[in-house]
């Protein structure tokens, strides 16, 4: 089961794009402490789809608390010849601290494409590089 919970401070305003399918897709930049408080802050990549793209747009400010429920998912893109592995989360619901839902079971629910689930590591958490 791939499910995670984070609460953080939106850093970007959500930009708003379409798969070629005309699927709306909003993307923005969320800041949650790291686990150490001599480190930086840790900034994570945040997807929404379908209308919840349109309603984040529409309602999410910089600035803001949000509690994102969704799934972890690690792109790989090259760069300058070599692989870097990116997390980023896919929203299932985000709700703002304020107390505004910017989606819910009840509104059209458009869940990102499912990839094959990796194997399974215990980890500890000194160890993870972001």
């Amino acid at each position: 089961m791939n499910s995670i919970i984070l609460m953080g401070e939106i850093l970007q305003k959500p930009e708003l794009r379409y798969t070629p399918d005309k699927l709306p897709v909003a993307s923005l930049l969320v800041q949650f402490p790291s686990l150490r408080p001599e480190e930086p802050p840790y900034q994570i990549r945040v997807s929404v789809f379908g209308q919840q793209a349109q309603t984040a747009v529409e309602t999410c400010q910089v600035g803001q608390q949000v509690l994102i429920e969704g799934q972890l998912h690690i792109n790989t893109i090259e760069r300058d010849g070599r692989n870097e592995k990116r997390p980023e989360i896919n929203a299932r619901r985000l709700h703002l601290i304020s107390g505004t839902l910017i989606s819910s079971p009840a509104q059209e629910q458009v869940e990102p494409p499912v990839s094959q689930p990796g194997p399974s590591y215990d980890v500890d958490p000194d160890e993870i590089p972001f």
